[in-house]
Parts: structure tokens; sequence; C-alpha cells
């Protein structure tokens, strides 16, 4: 994703401060991040921690929230973080990591475990796929007495 949109700053368009490398934009004809921001700038914080505290999801369905109405809005209206794939591939992983914790009884140490293996880079400086979710529930979990 480009944080200055392409089409307004074509200038911009090649600079690494200015993109977000995180997906293709469009699976299965599902447009979102850089292929549905159009001419729009992304204001997100994306390397703030104040934007990471702000997020929650749903264990539900998926959904990505921000606390932040601009920024639940750039999530929703711009980049489109909460179509049906996204959503579904997000409660998917995380329905993958309810059970591997149900096969290691949920016990704290395997949890912390966990969480450091999808906080960990790989050999190539990526995160895993749909980590966001598994972090703050992993968290979350870690954080209840």
């Amino acid at each position: 994703a480009h944080l200055k949109s392409r089409a307004n700053h074509r200038d911009h368009q090649l600079d690494y401060d200015n993109m977000v490398v995180c997906c293709p934009g469009n699976i299965n004809g599902s447009a979102h991040c850089d292929k549905s921001q159009g001419p729009r700038n992304v204001t997100l914080p994306l390397f703030n921690n104040q934007l990471q505290q702000s997020i929650k999801y749903s264990t539900h369905d998926g959904e990505i929230k921000s606390s932040n109405v601009n920024w639940d809005t750039e999530i929703n209206d711009v980049l489109h973080l909460n179509n049906v794939l996204l959503k579904y591939n997000r409660i998917q992983t995380l329905i993958g990591i309810r059970n591997v914790l149900e096969t290691l009884k949920w016990r704290r140490a395997k949890i912390r475990e966990k969480l450091s293996q999808w906080t960990s880079h790989d050999a190539h400086g990526r995160l895993k796929p749909y980590c966001g979710i598994v972090i703050w529930y992993l968290q979350k979990k870690l954080n209840q007495p």
C-alpha cells in the first residue's frame, strides 16, 4: 500500500518511505489495500504503537476495528480490510491457533511460545499472514488472570 496515493503523488510512488508491503491487494477479485485506495491518502500511523493499541478484532467473524474513528474509517472505507475474504481468512487463522492451543492444554508457557513464533520474522523478514489477529488474541489470553 502507498501512504500517499499513487494517483495523486506520482513523484512519491517509488519512495520506500511511502510504501508498506502487505499483500497483493486483490484476492479472488476482492480489492483491498492498495487496489482499493485509489487517489486517497492513508493517514494510519502504521509504525506507531498507538495504532496497534487501538486495534481490536472480532473473535466471531474476524472483523478488525480501531477505537480511533478516523483510523477505523480508513480501515473500512479506504483499505477495505473488512471485506468478506479477509475476515474469513482472519477467523480461519484464529480457529487454527485455538485448535493448536487446545492440544497444548492452554498452558501459559505454550501461549508465550506461540506468541513468540507469531511475532518473529522469517528468514526473508516477513511475518506470518494474518498474524495481527493471532498476536492480539494471544496477548489477550496472557493478560487474563
